[in-house]
């Protein structure tokens, strides 16, 4: 979403201000003017929105006149235009506003000379306020003699784990990763309360080290829940224990202090998160402090909350100063409270084992996620089946039943339906007007391309609309030879149409390009088709390399000769790349020589990309096979049955969403 104008009414010197250049997501937008036009009103607009209204302070109403009114308005990109003013603020719906400022401010002293009075003036560090207001001070109510009353005759066993407690990322992993509320269950309290009776049944006079191997040799240690197994691992993770006894007798103190604490657990882990919050801070500022040598820069707690104090501002060098006050202010930033946030991932089929973690590492801000896609498709490219696991795992889901992308008595509806379930016959194409099968070899697979496409050309018909899909890149009815052919019908050489070689491709004027690496700077990922709108030679321009200029759907990007291999024809793409699109022809063949890559979810991805008209050329028998070879759905996971180990997964309900 891009916003496509700014505009200011009565905000400082600004009475009345539009600035027209769109302003980019995900990448830095820089405003760059002399002082006098307006840069640190327009900053002090944004500085001044509050949740519900814009809310001015001080002078900084136009001309200093509180009585003129103060307005910000956005017009984004999808034509929506959100607003603040006195009474109301519309941008808090869509955005998150921070303003990273100058932190200096300015002091006057005054000092008695001679009977006469001498002002004086300096500039301090305003401080920075990282957390408002923190958490109660409730600490974990752990004590090691209690919990050895506590536990009855044989507390003697148990091993003080006060450390434990005492590191609050530890804490705060163990109740990201255990769900406490299954020990309160019967299922589990009866065979646990069982246990430790045996334990303190055993002659309380032996010695420790008898008792506990006693208890490893009646095997009195047997509890079938997976999520007290997850709690053991932790500890047994990060804690060296000498056996699994003592790891047994650390869960049930940690169980048990949890049970005592009641409401104020919850509130000690709210105090360990802020506690873990201040020593992330203070090891950023250790780490890149550049007066390191000369002072200590640490955060303090002040009026229940967190600030930092800097160095009186002449002390330090003006560099330094905008180093220090800088990163406080993004690190103020990233801790800052935002609004629910709902992620939402489509063609989840695509995503692989590695890609999913990482992704869930960095959801810790994330309130739900929903997950989109159909495991028929093809699945991702890296190892991992996460979508057809999470599936059979049991994991409630919702299966959509209305049509929306083909018309109500399709024909590529029936054929993809009787495909999913292993129900296919060559019938269908006899029963429906919008597919077709045309049996031909190899030599002549470009001829009857070439056909239809001149057919939907004359009809009205684009280079947008028609979508040719092969398996391999080369032989006679490859991509490439393909996408030459394709060309030609496409976007023919014209006399106004600039083109260049590029290796032994033609790019010209017009053509349809396929992105083929991430630019990720440019706001532009593999898969992306746009336009080549524009080429530019060295002879004409005096720089040392040509120039493309694509268009993707209004993100326009240039690409210097060394980056042109980044681009490829996209007359005609692989069944991978046109995942998650659609087209309203699309025309695909099935041939012998592609019968390694044949495969049921290939074919079904790429029959269902088509809206209107499905042609498919070739080889009806590779096509049969193709359709019984479910090779990729038998690949070497232990997602699932980690899945259903756990049997702990959240649900939602589709109501969440509406």
């Amino acid at each position: 979403m891009v916003i496509n104008e700014i505009h200011i009414e009565n905000v400082k010197g600004l009475q009345s201000f539009d600035l027209k250049q769109p302003i980019q997501p995900n990448r830095p937008n820089i405003l760059v003017a002399p002082n006098g036009f307006g840069k640190t009103s327009l900053a002090v607009a944004f500085n001044s929105l509050k949740s519900n209204c814009l809310e001015l302070e001080g002078t900084n109403s136009y001309n200093g006149d509180d009585t003129n009114l103060p307005v910000l308005r956005l017009k984004l990109s999808t034509g929506r235009i959100l607003e603040a003013d006195r009474n109301h603020n519309t941008i808090s719906d869509d955005f998150d506003v921070f303003v990273i400022n100058c932190q200096l401010k300015p002091k006057a002293t005054a000092q008695r000379y001679g009977g006469r009075l001498i002002p004086r003036a300096s500039m301090d560090i305003r401080p920075t306020v990282m957390i408002k207001t923190i958490p109660q001070k409730i600490n974990f109510d752990y004590s090691f003699t209690r919990n050895k009353r506590d536990f009855g005759a044989n507390g003697k066993l148990l091993t003080d784990i006060s450390d434990i407690y005492n590191n609050p990322n530890l804490m705060i992993q163990i109740s990201e990763k255990v769900n406490f509320g299954e020990f309160g269950l019967v299922r589990f309290r009866t065979p646990f309360d069982a246990i430790i009776t045996r334990i303190n049944n055993i002659d309380s006079r032996k010695t420790a080290r008898s008792i506990k191997d006693e208890i490893n040799r009646e095997n009195i240690i047997d509890i079938n829940n997976q999520v007290f197994a997850n709690l053991c691992d932790i500890i047994r993770r990060k804690r060296a224990f000498d056996n699994s006894v003592d790891v047994f007798l650390a869960a049930w103190q940690i169980i048990h202090v949890r049970n005592n604490m009641g409401v104020n657990y919850r509130k000690a882990l709210e105090y360990a998160a802020f506690l873990k919050k201040q020593a992330e801070i203070d090891s950023t500022l250790k780490k890149l402090n550049p007066v390191s040598d000369r002072f200590e820069i640490k955060s303090t707690i002040k009026d229940r909350s967190l600030i930092i104090e800097w160095p009186k501002a002449d002390m330090i060098s003006n560099g330094q100063r905008d180093i220090l006050t800088f990163i406080s202010r993004l690190m103020e930033c990233h801790y800052k409270e935002s609004k629910a946030c709902i992620l939402v991932i489509d063609e989840f089929s695509m995503v692989d084992t590695l890609l999913f973690s990482k992704l869930l590492d960095a959801c810790g801000h994330v309130h739900k996620i929903l997950l989109i896609g159909d495991d028929q498709q093809l699945p991702s490219v890296s190892p991992g089946n996460v979508l057809k696991d999470m599936l059979l795992s049991g994991i409630p889901h919702i299966c959509l039943q209305t049509i929306y992308r083909q018309e109500e008595g399709s024909g590529i509806v029936a054929l993809s339906h009787d495909i999913r379930n292993d129900q296919y016959d060559s019938h269908v194409f006899d029963d429906y007007r919008d597919i077709h099968f045309t049996v031909c070899p190899n030599k002549d697979v470009a001829h009857c391309v070439q056909i239809i496409v001149k057919k939907a050309v004359e009809e009205g018909y684009d280079a947008s609309d028609v979508q040719v899909l092969a398996p391999m890149y080369r032989g006679v009815a490859g991509i490439d030879a393909l996408n030459e052919s394709l060309q030609a019908i496409f976007n023919p050489p014209t006399s106004d149409k600039a083109e260049i070689k590029v290796g032994g491709k033609i790019f010209r004027e017009g053509d349809k390009l396929l992105q083929l690496r991430n630019r990720p700077d440019d706001d532009v990922y593999n898969g992306d088709v746009g336009i080549l709108v524009e080429i530019e030679r060295k002879e004409d321009t005096g720089l040392p390399y040509d120039s493309l200029t694509v268009d993707f759907d209004g993100q326009f990007v240039n690409y210097r000769t060394s980056e042109f291999n980044m681009l490829r024809h996209a007359y005609c793409m692989s069944v991978h790349k046109s995942q998650g699109n659609e087209f309203k022809i699309v025309i695909m063949s099935v041939l012998p020589e592609y019968s390694i890559m044949m495969k049921k979810n290939l074919l079904y991805t790429g029959i269902t990309r088509a809206k209107q008209s499905l042609f498919i050329l070739g080889d009806h028998s590779v096509f049969i096979r193709g359709l019984h070879n479910n090779q990729d759905e038998q690949r070497r996971t232990t997602l699932l049955k980690r899945f259903q180990e756990r049997q702990n997964t959240s649900t939602f309900s589709i109501s969440d969403f509406e």
